[in-house]
């Protein structure tokens, strides 16, 4: 048997905690914690997991046993930074979806992107790296969402919709 990859998620701000429960949701990942560069103290519960380290330690964490890390901040442009210093570390991207999201007939997710619960992505759908497709967002047929785009809670756009790199539908 295989152990499960260890997760870390990056960011504490409100998004964070959205996506620590969802980590703890997703089957055949291990939440670590979470790591942030200003927020919050050592120790802070961020829902389900705790803030246990630093964003400046990255480059360690593959050594530690960490292969992948959750995207949890709001701020898109952060996100794509983030990202890639995690990649240029070796780290994995996590993709996360919540149980109750609907992604309809060859809808896409891209790595390091967000389904929260309660979103539906359309049929042919395409979200691309380090989306968030937040709580109640409906992402209709055929629409593509750029990389670290974000669907605000509650948003709907219509088919065949395209949203441009680091944009926020809100």
């Amino acid at each position: 048997m295989t152990a499960q990859p260890s997760l870390m998620v990056l960011g504490a701000g409100g998004h964070a905690r959205a996506v620590a429960n969802l980590a703890a949701l997703t089957p055949g990942l291990r939440l670590v914690g979470v790591a942030d560069e200003t927020r919050g103290t050592l120790g802070e519960r961020i829902g389900p997991a705790r803030i246990v380290d630093t964003l400046d330690r990255i480059a360690l964490w593959a050594a530690e046993g960490i292969t992948r890390v959750a995207l949890a901040f709001g701020d898109n442009a952060a996100r794509a930074r983030w990202a890639a210093t995690a990649e240029a570390h070796g780290l994995t991207l996590a993709t996360l979806i919540h149980p109750s999201a609907l992604l309809d007939g060859g809808a896409t997710v891209g790595p390091g992107s967000v389904v929260c619960a309660g979103a539906i992505l359309g049929p042919q759908a395409a979200a691309g790296r380090g989306v968030i497709v937040n709580t109640g967002a409906i992402v209709e047929h055929e629409t593509r969402l750029g990389d670290f785009a974000q669907v605000a809670s509650g948003c709907v756009l219509a088919g065949r919709v395209t949203v441009g790199a680091e944009a926020l539908v809100g």
